[in-house]
């Protein structure tokens, strides 16, 4: 059976922050470093360059409800969501929680470096909206 792994941080940013932080497709390489190597338009499509290949990518974003839908596969027929959510925590901050989905053919090693790297991208959001 397929692995699924939610990871969450609380940041100091209000959710509103960092929900247009994270909603906004152009800022991923800034806090993706380890599975965006690389953004490219290509007409209304995007494309993240990353360590497995190029894939077509999308982020649907609903500042009202918090949901941060990322989306991505070798086409744009054969997307896959990674469903992701920004709250408010009741002090002024905000909690982000990202659930990471092991693709069809990933290996459980290579899913769990995945699910370790957001670590590290968690603290590149932490760094660049919190200033910390």
């Amino acid at each position: 059976m397929l692995k699924a792994k939610t990871t969450t941080g609380r940041f100091k940013a209000p959710a509103t922050t960092l929900q247009a932080y994270i909603g906004d497709i152009e800022n991923l390489p800034d806090w993706a470093t380890t599975f965006c190597l690389k953004l490219k338009k290509q007409g209304e499509d995007y494309k993240v360059t990353t360590p497995g290949g190029e894939i077509f990518f999308r982020i649907d974003s609903c500042g009202e409800t918090g949901i941060v839908d990322m989306w991505g596969g070798p086409s744009k027929d054969m997307m896959m969501r990674w469903p992701a959510r920004v709250t408010d925590d009741g002090t002024g901050g905000s909690v982000f929680a990202f659930t990471a989905i092991q693709s069809p053919g990933q290996s459980d090693g290579e899913f769990d470096g995945q699910c370790a790297a957001l670590s590290e991208e968690f603290e590149n959001i932490r760094h660049n909206i919190d200033g910390s």
